[in-house]
């Protein structure tokens, strides 16, 4: 009995594995015969939307642009010739000062008495000068009666080193007297230019002594800009004299836009080294910033635009429009794209300007391509912007 169970058992399990296997054959054939049909559709083919410019063709300067540093035409020092005590001194940090006030002063009392003194010593030494002279012609009188003939051997006869030694004693009041005058002058200190004090080294009632600073100036009425430049930006403006190219100078400060106007007056007379870049120095005199309701602040870091040569029939496009240095792309009348050789007059961080290859009202394309081919189809609808100009 045993053994009929034992055998029943495998053939039991072997008719289970045959049905699930049927089973899972049947549901196959069934997704298989009820899949939906995927039918393919004919790819289109894909036109690239661009962003174009129209070309503008115009007698423009070139502009070249740079960033620089201002400093002072005039940096000085208030510097005392005279020793003393300061009794004066009422003009603070920051304040400016007209040509010629007064910024200084130094205790005038032993100085004014050193003047009169001098002046005494001249009025002495004139008074010995007169009576020198007078005993020198009573010699020659005297010598003359005696000896009308003859001249005296020594020339102590007619007093003349005596006149001489009072003549040299009143020329030694005399420079005395200059001098004390000058002593007496340099205990005020003022300056020849319009300026700034920017630092105070010295107060009142403190000694000062003989080329010591008392404080740090610099002049108002020149200011220069120090803008670094590659050597083949100077041959578009001049360079130097009267006829530098004008400058624009553009700040902010405050949050407010200021703008001065200066010219290039020279270069550093060197190239730097490290970066072959040549420094202009920009010039900008008072008359370029009066009005202006700011003065170039010495460490500013200020926008300097040379404005150079005029040039005719210049297109000024956007310098990411401009590949491999000479090609930009077109946008036809056919929206197709042409890849056009124009010459590059010069290019910049924002512009390059164009002197040949393109025609007025032409649309250049601004915007990327991954793979540009002559003649492809492009998509400039809704993209068209006029030319803008350069600031």
């Amino acid at each position: 009995m045993q053994n009929n169970e034992k055998a029943v058992r495998p053939a039991a399990q072997a008719v289970i594995f045959l049905l699930i296997l049927s089973a899972a054959g049947l549901g196959a054939y069934l997704i298989f015969k009820t899949r939906t049909k995927i039918t393919p559709e004919k790819a289109s083919k894909l036109v690239p939307a661009v962003e174009t410019l129209v070309v503008k063709l115009e007698d423009r300067p070139v502009i070249v642009e740079n960033y620089g540093n201002v400093v002072p035409e005039t940096s000085s020092q208030i510097i005392s010739e005279v020793p003393g005590k300061i009794t004066r001194f009422d003009i603070n940090k920051g304040e400016g000062f007209k040509k010629g006030k007064t910024l200084l002063e130094i205790d005038r009392r032993d100085y004014q008495i050193a003047l009169e003194t001098a002046r005494a010593s001249v009025a002495a030494a004139e008074v010995n000068l007169d009576k020198e002279l007078a005993q020198a012609d009573v010699a020659k009188r005297e010598w003359r009666e005696l000896h009308p003939d003859k001249e005296p051997a020594n020339p102590l006869v007619f007093r003349i080193p005596q006149v001489n030694e009072a003549e040299a004693a009143l020329e030694s009041a005399k420079a005395r007297l200059e001098k004390a005058k000058l002593d007496l002058n340099r205990t005020r200190i003022s300056m020849p230019f319009n300026g700034i004090l920017t630092e105070k080294l010295k107060e009142e009632g403190e000694y000062i002594a003989p080329g010591e600073p008392a404080g740090k100036v610099y002049s108002t009425e020149i200011f220069n800009v120090e803008v670094p430049l590659r050597d083949e930006d100077l041959q578009w403006f001049a360079v130097g004299g009267r006829n530098g190219g004008e400058v624009q100078v553009e700040a902010e400060f405050a949050g407010d836009k200021y703008s001065w106007l200066g010219r290039a007056a020279r270069n550093a007379g060197r190239v730097n080294r490290g970066t072959r870049m040549v420094t202009v120095i920009v010039e900008i005199r008072k008359k370029g910033f009066e009005g202006s309701g700011l003065i170039p602040l010495p460490g500013m870091f200020v926008k300097a635009r040379f404005i150079g040569d005029e040039r005719e029939n210049i297109a000024a496009v956007p310098s990411t429009a401009v590949h491999n240095m000479k090609e930009v792309w077109v946008a036809n009348t056919e929206d197709q794209l042409e890849i056009r050789k124009v010459k590059v007059l010069r290019i910049d961080r924002k512009f390059a300007y164009i002197s040949e290859g393109l025609k007025d009202g032409e649309k250049i394309i601004t915007s990327m391509i991954d793979s540009p081919v002559e003649g492809m189809k492009i998509n400039p609808a809704g993209s068209e912007s006029k030319q803008s100009e350069q600031n």
